[in-house]
């Protein structure tokens, strides 16, 4: 068996009316950090939370024919909404400002961000599982207002 190719994309940040123009890291981090703050990450469903966690890194995978909670303790359903908003900001941190391992490319008028290579089963690139959880939520989708 040889290794497969895993390729992951979000859309890079651009200003309202300007897909195409770039944006400053610093802007595009605070603009970020700030949406992900605001996401309302406790109106997801448990499962969906928690393969965000497992794709963040911070939940191990589990076999899902081990008995599963119908649903999360309150306090517990807290913590992995904390949990996870970190680890997106700590994913944010991770791919903004230039990477070897991440490439921007134009597709139908807007810039996207592009990572992936070859894979035997891990991640093939150290950006792969951010991007992937960025992409996850949109948090570029929409523009970011020039009022900014």
């Amino acid at each position: 068996m040889g290794a497969d190719l895993l390729l992951t994309s979000m859309a890079a940040p651009h200003l309202e009316g300007s897909p195409t123009a770039r944006i400053g890291d610093e802007l595009a981090a605070r603009v970020g950090h700030q949406r992900i703050d605001q996401f309302d990450l406790a109106a997801w469903a448990d499962l969906d939370l928690e393969e965000l966690a497992l794709n963040l890194g911070i939940r191990e995978w589990q076999d899902p024919d081990d008995p599963q909670p119908e649903q999360y303790p309150a306090a517990a359903r807290d913590q992995l909404v904390q949990d996870v908003r970190a680890a997106l900001h700590a994913a944010l941190e991770a791919v903004v400002g230039y990477r070897r391992d991440v490439a921007e490319m134009q597709f139908g008028g807007r810039y996207y961000w592009i990572t992936g290579g070859m894979s035997w089963g891990d991640t093939p690139t150290e950006a792969y599982e951010a991007i992937a959880a960025l992409n996850w939520i949109g948090l570029f989708e929409d523009p970011i207002p020039t009022t900014e």
